[in-house]
């Protein structure tokens, strides 16, 4: 396995994984079962849920992300590249919604970080340098709760944070000693701050808190 992800609602999960399928569970009679399965032709590397309704994938050697619906598991694809020809120049390798649903952050293995707008596309908004990553690597993208930060791992074991509107670098945030395996940013409770979560095989769990958010 891959990725796991919610749904919005809860009322879902997803899972995607190396044997080239995603799958959809939901609750029945007070148990989780599989809802249904969905096979591709290569690894399904990243999953994210853009609605209630609708989880998006992307496949290794595959330039489309894959908008699919829990219910029926229709498969709606969605061209990454600008051109809009079928050439396959990078893998994406983590993925999220942005927290107002309108866009995507594509973490890939190039280097670059890639938003485009939900359910469309051949347009890239924005594209934020500066999180090295590569085909080996295992990255991790979130978003801050306004929309107006994006958030990255690098594999130097930090995290870069950007402002969205220039794509500039805003924040390098350092400690990690070793691979960063899971980054989220938790949404404030009950008058609570928002704070991003990272955790690493380093055996830590770091909390890292702005102003900002």
């Amino acid at each position: 396995m891959t990725t796991v992800a919610w749904s919005p609602c809860g009322t879902h999960f997803a899972t995607c994984s190396h044997d080239k399928t995603v799958v959809v569970y939901c609750q029945a009679e007070g148990a989780w079962a599989a809802q249904g399965k969905l096979n591709f032709s290569g690894v399904a590397e990243a999953l994210t849920w853009v609605n209630a309704e609708t989880v998006v994938t992307a496949v290794r050697d595959d330039n489309y992300l894959h908008y699919v619906d829990a219910a029926s598991l229709q498969d709606r694809k969605i061209n990454m590249n600008v051109a809009g020809d079928d050439h396959v120049s990078f893998t994406v390798l983590d993925m999220a919604a942005s927290p107002c649903g309108n866009y995507i952050a594509l973490c890939t293995d190039i280097s670059r970080v890639i938003m485009m707008p939900t359910g469309k596309g051949q347009t890239h908004i924005r594209v934020f340098h500066g999180a090295n990553n590569d085909k080996w690597s295992s990255p991790r993208v979130s978003w801050g709760q306004t929309s107006r930060y994006v958030y990255a791992t690098s594999q130097d074991n930090t995290i870069i944070a950007w402002d969205v509107k220039d794509q500039k670098i805003v924040s390098t945030l350092t400690g990690h000693s070793q691979t960063i395996k899971a980054l989220d940013m938790l949404r404030p409770v009950s008058g609570t701050e928002a704070v991003l979560v990272s955790c690493s095989f380093d055996k830590t769990v770091r909390v890292w808190t702005s102003s900002g958010e």
